[in-house]
């Protein structure tokens, strides 16, 4: 069966517990870069922490997931972008595309510049839409 799934996360639990760091998907389908921001949370930050900046994003396994993924991954993604050295972190790693990407858009591009203004500014209501949807599907 060509359809099985290799990496499962049927039951959900924290990242980071007493002693044990459980690996899971921490970005919507991206294990490697999951795992890699997992040990860099692990060797940088303190206990208090760790699961703050490690939430689990589900992995899809019906059509509805994708809702809950979309808004763990928002919530992260809201969460690290408030840490400094988070972002410098995320924008050497070569395992994240996205920041580096929206970093070297030149600030005479104006074009793109719109698009990631009108990204930026929409976020919030994206993700009030999202626990709406989420809320009716309870």
């Amino acid at each position: 069966d060509c359809s099985a799934s290799a990496i499962s996360n049927l039951v959900m639990k924290p990242v980071f517990e007493d002693k044990l760091i459980t690996p899971q998907t921490v970005r919507s389908y991206q294990p490697v870069f999951s795992a890699a921001f997992i040990a860099h949370v692990e060797a940088t930050y303190p206990e208090e922490e760790k699961n703050k900046l490690c939430r689990v994003v589900p992995l899809p396994n019906t059509d509805l997931d994708w809702l809950r993924l979309t808004a763990a991954f928002m919530m992260n993604q809201t969460t690290w972008s408030r840490k400094e050295e988070l972002r410098t972190w995320l924008y050497n790693n070569r395992l994240d595309g996205f920041s580096r990407l929206v970093q070297s858009v030149k600030k005479d591009d104006h074009e793109k510049l719109a698009i990631l203004d009108k990204m930026r500014s929409h976020s919030q209501a994206a993700m009030a839409k999202l626990q709406l949807y989420l809320a009716e599907q309870a």
